[in-house]
């Protein structure tokens, strides 16, 4: 199987309201995503996702919500990558953690990564990792934009 795609996102403003972007967008596109984070990452993320602009909600599952619910969902917000990559074409990293073997079967994976000081040495981190597993990230500097 191919590596994925793997761009860094970087100098984003607020790490989810671009996260949410990232999201909305693939959606919008039929895609199948995973958004990786910490659990109040995710409960921020899913209230963003509820209450962008009208007519913009983004259909999504949360780890709490039924099995079934998540099966079936095209955008779902975990805590734990899963050791086998569910039908999802897209991972979406928020965390600090680099996923490893856990990006196998993605086309695509985001790193979202801020100014701050603390999460731009986490990405810095991720970015050895990711030429250390032998792919060759893309870099993205959005120069402090979040929408």
């Amino acid at each position: 199987m191919a590596d994925p795609q793997v761009a860094f996102h970087f100098n984003a403003d607020d790490k989810l309201a671009y996260g949410a972007r990232l999201v909305r967008k693939g959606y919008l596109r039929g895609a199948r995503m995973l958004v990786w984070g910490d659990p109040r990452q995710l409960e921020q993320l899913s209230h963003i996702l509820w209450t962008q602009t009208p007519g913009d909600f983004v259909g999504h599952a949360c780890p709490t919500d039924p099995a079934a619910v998540q099966t079936h969902s095209k955008v779902r917000l975990v805590a734990q990558l899963p050791e086998q990559a569910p039908e999802a074409t897209m991972l979406v990293n928020l965390t600090d953690a680099f996923p490893g073997d856990a990006i196998d079967g993605y086309e695509r994976v985001f790193e979202i990564v801020t100014a701050a000081p603390e999460d731009r040495q986490g990405g810095r981190q991720r970015w050895m990792a990711y030429r250390q597993a032998g792919i060759e990230p893309d870099r993205h500097d959005l120069g402090g934009s979040s929408a």
